[in-house]
């Protein structure tokens, strides 16, 4: 029989404590939580964050403004954008300051399902960070907003004239391939997921702190 007082699979192990690896322990267990909140509207992570950037823009923005945003490539900008397009949230038009752009807007539902995904995801965060005080918490961002800026500053000099989608290492190829990851395991359990276009109970716009 399996021993109940084991570790749960995500808990560091002593030889974990080094804070890089702890970092991807709390990232790995953030992210779950963030699915998790999320699943009622069937919305993988990278959809959500591409409905925020829809919805968050004053200007509708064109794909490769989300591509930017989101550090993907191109191509799996297209592929979220057709996934939230295919369930209603957004609707492409053409750019209005030129004619050869396409933009992203979007729906009255996909301003809806932000909104309500937006406060899922807060009351996730929130339930995550509640070990840690208000002064721990503001601790944390300085540190970490340090670690971000300095990577994201590094990662630009090294990668110079690189562009996206070439196959090559760095922030743009790691988030499109968990996004193919991500695509490959939708595909293999299509069958067993939820009706397409099922949406859960949608609470109102509190907690929506964008």
């Amino acid at each position: 029989m399996p021993d109940d007082t084991s570790p749960p699979h995500d808990t560091p192990q002593p030889a974990d404590r080094e804070p890089t690896d702890l970092l991807l322990h709390a990232g790995r267990a953030l992210r779950r939580l963030w699915a998790e909140a999320i699943a009622p509207w069937d919305l993988s992570l990278h959809q959500s964050r591409a409905l925020r950037v829809v919805c968050a823009r004053e200007q509708a923005p064109r794909l490769a403004d989300v591509a930017d945003v989101l550090r993907i490539a191109p191509r799996s900008a297209t592929e979220v954008v057709d996934a939230l397009e295919s369930k209603g949230l957004v609707r492409r038009s053409p750019s209005p300051t030129d004619r050869r752009a396409v933009v992203v807007e979007p729906t009255p539902e996909g301003l809806r399902v932000r909104a309500a995904v937006e406060h899922a995801r807060v009351e996730a965060a929130e339930r995550y960070l509640s070990p840690l005080d208000a002064g721990e918490r503001q601790t944390l961002a300085t540190l970490l907003g340090r670690l971000v800026q300095e990577h994201h500053r590094g990662h630009d000099g090294r990668r110079g004239g690189v562009g996206r989608g070439d196959g090559r290492g760095g922030a743009d190829h790691d988030h499109a391939h968990d996004h193919e990851r991500h695509r490959d395991h939708e595909r293999g359990h299509g069958a067993a997921g939820r009706p397409h276009g099922r949406r859960g109970p949608v609470p109102g716009p509190a907690g929506d702190e964008r």
